[in-house]
């Protein structure tokens, strides 16, 4: 199962607001944790993420900006 580093909005860890390719310093950056690429939060983030940059998944602009995340 491929998983991938997120931060949560707060301690609750039910929306996810940032997304990285390693775990990171955790005084810096609070409530982070790892996810399935399948998991429904991080769905819901990248759904976001498109929607916000209005770029049709088939692009090679948006295949290039998302690529880290397979």
């Amino acid at each position: 199962m491929d998983v991938i580093n997120v931060q949560f909005e707060d301690e609750k860890r039910e929306v996810i607001v940032a997304a990285f390719s390693a775990s990171q310093d955790s005084t810096a950056w609070t409530n982070q944790g790892a996810v399935s690429l399948d998991d429904q939060r991080y769905l819901e983030f990248r759904a976001r993420l498109e929607s916000a940059a209005n770029i049709e998944p088939s692009t090679p602009a948006y295949k290039r900006a998302f690529s880290f995340f397979r």
